[in-house]
């Protein structure tokens, strides 16, 4: 999408915003911002990977608007236009993004073979306790394989810097067994992905991305990890 403005402004010009407002929910997502303008005409351009994934269709409606802003504070905001975006499905655009990844046991993983399936993605720093509890129920998950079906669903933990590689490595492999796939994210790569792709800084959160591409982030407030990952699971695949 491209487009094209007219800007003029005698207090100074200081950037503009291409924002997306969610058509059922009305919540606004920041797309893409430009600042230090000068007065004349602005192409601001984006495509369909800088949209986020909030909806259940293929195709996801927003209104698209552009604000304006100056050095005082001022503002103005244009008129809303609605259109349908195809879905940016996660996972495909994870290996489109990086490719291979290999696994803290060596292994490279392409994440399109997670694409249609349920995918749990938790953030992990070194020292915080209740990522390890969370880390252990997703553990306990792989092994209720009367409840759960594993070829349905996957769990990626990733590791950041507080970790050095073998002590993450040490994580999974001896302290807590884990069974499933888990990532040293140093620099930050995956991180910086999936910030890139919920418009939102990631510290130790857990998220389940749906067969359809929609996204949801665990709350504590909202219940007990345990009962989230089995609603995930139901809300995948309710039949």
């Amino acid at each position: 999408f491209n487009f094209t403005i007219s800007l003029s402004d005698n207090n100074g010009l200081y950037k503009v915003c291409l924002s997306a407002e969610d058509y059922f929910t009305g919540e606004d997502w920041e797309i893409k911002t430009i600042k230090n303008i000068q007065n004349g005409e602005l192409t601001v351009s984006s495509i369909y990977k800088d949209y986020p994934v909030v909806q259940d269709s293929p195709f996801q409606k927003f209104y698209l608007k552009i604000t304006a802003s100056d050095e005082s504070e001022n503002s103005i905001t244009s008129t809303k236009l609605g259109f349908y975006i195809t879905k940016p499905y996660p996972f495909n655009l994870f290996y489109e993004s990086l490719v291979l990844i290999k696994e803290v046991d060596g292994d490279s993983v392409d994440f399109r073979e997670k694409h249609g399936k349920l995918g749990f993605v938790q953030f992990i720093s070194k020292g915080c306790l209740s990522c390890v509890d969370e880390a252990k129920a997703m553990k306990e998950m792989y092994l209720d394989t009367t409840y759960y079906d594993l070829d349905l669903y996957s769990h990626s933990l990733i590791g950041n810097y507080t970790f050095t590689e073998a002590e993450f490595k040490s994580f999974k492999t001896r302290d807590y067994k884990l069974p499933y796939d888990c990532f040293y994210d140093n620099p930050g790569n995956i991180k910086h992905f999936f910030e890139t792709l919920l418009g939102k800084q990631i510290e130790n959160e857990v998220f389940a991305v749906l067969p359809d591409g929609k996204i949801f982030e665990y709350n504590y407030l909202e219940g007990n990890f345990t009962d989230w990952i089995r609603s995930m699971y139901c809300r995948a695949y309710p039949n």
